[in-house]
């Protein structure tokens, strides 16, 4: 066999379709820059879908197609984050020597790094590629990268990750292994609220949730996703619930801040009970809220479930809006540093685990 016989190369075709769908981003003067670095110049005529019928015709080296596909990539978005809490305190060597066995295994397919923060964190970064084949070819590969935090405290082990199937794939792993070299289970929990069945106990779980973190005070309610424990599979019946849905979701979020901002019981509101003839609840929000101590700085926040009905798969956000000299907030949240979101993810976890067992009856739990 011979031995280029897996050479990957980029057709005229491949150039063409990288360039002339990426309309946003490469733009005509990016596409004249490109043809000046060759000294090949083009009328002003020529439109912008000719341009790049001409270039992707010259010859293009490895440099030439790779600086093209960074010029298309977008920036990563920021995943929404999960947990899973462990009730023991694991060793850090342990855990340490679980992910070096994990990295040894896929050494080839994922760049897999690691390091201890202090003495009760550990770190991992996975580097690995997701594939899009809805994309143009050059396109296709996706590179992602996993971060995975362990925390070791107060008589737990924390793990944090990215909401998505790759992450949760290597907890399982780790846990597996664990429970290999330990020839015993984890005792593993979940923020999860499938034990709460009416809607009002759905809907109650997310107004305490944003009104009972400690330290923080509500400042304003943007947005909110309904669902029903309907089970229609007919078509016409999902849409006609679907546009009920948005309906439900429009007229709650206005009960919602109404009573939050009062400081009143949002299920014995006039206004939930009257909306509530239906069989709507609350399966994800977005809150803002305010920092009680210096430095004052507002936190724009998300939570839901990734299995809405179902109540499991817990995750959440969180982004901060620095407060000014002056008292006021800029519009743009940013990024929180590791050490204020570790504190708010905490906060958020430890306020949902709260409002659950406030929720569920003791006969039950």
């Amino acid at each position: 066999m011979s031995k280029y016989f897996y050479t990957l190369y980029a057709t005229d075709k491949d150039i063409y379709d990288l360039l002339l769908s990426g309309k946003q981003k490469v733009t005509e003067n990016y596409l004249r820059d490109l043809a000046k670095k060759r000294r090949v110049f083009f009328s002003n005529r020529l439109g912008r879908s000719e341009l790049v019928d001409r270039i992707s015709m010259l010859p293009q080296s490895y440099v030439d197609v790779s600086g093209m596909v960074r010029h298309r990539e977008m920036a990563p978005k920021s995943e929404r984050t999960t947990s899973v809490k462990i009730d023991e305190e694991l060793s850090l060597d342990d855990i340490l020597e679980v992910v070096k066995e994990y990295k040894d295994k896929n050494h080839k397919s994922e760049d897999v790094s690691y390091k201890k923060r202090g003495g009760s964190s550990f770190e991992v970064d996975i580097g690995y590629s997701e594939y899009d084949y809805s994309k143009t070819r050059l396109m296709q590969r996706l590179p992602k990268e996993a971060n995975i935090d362990f925390t070791v405290d107060s008589g737990a082990t924390v793990i944090r990750m990215p909401a998505n199937d790759k992450a949760r794939s290597v907890v399982a792993y780790f846990q597996k292994r664990m429970e290999e070299k330990r020839s015993s289970p984890l005792k593993v929990k979940e923020i999860e609220v499938y034990r709460l069945t009416s809607p009002d106990q759905r809907t109650k779980f997310f107004t305490d949730l944003i009104s009972k973190m400690e330290g923080y005070s509500l400042y304003d309610v943007t947005s909110l996703r309904v669902s029903s424990f309907s089970e229609n599979e007919d078509r016409d019946d999902i849409e006609e619930e679907e546009e009920a849905a948005e309906e439900a979701a429009s007229k709650m979020m206005a009960v919602v801040r109404k009573a939050s901002f009062s400081g009143s019981n949002v299920i014995a509101s006039d206004e939930y009970q009257k909306l509530n003839n239906s069989v709507f609840f609350i399966t994800s929000i977005r809150w803002m809220a305010t920092c009680k101590n210096y430095p004052y700085d507002r936190i724009g926040l998300e939570a839901g479930f990734d299995d809405p009905e179902g109540g499991r798969g817990f995750r959440y956000k969180a982004r901060v809006a620095k407060r000014k000299e002056d008292g006021s907030y800029g519009t743009q949240y940013g990024p929180l540093d590791e050490k204020d979101k570790k504190e708010i993810f905490s906060l958020i976890e430890k306020t949902a685990e709260e409002v659950i067992r406030n929720l569920i009856d003791p006969d039950d739990a």
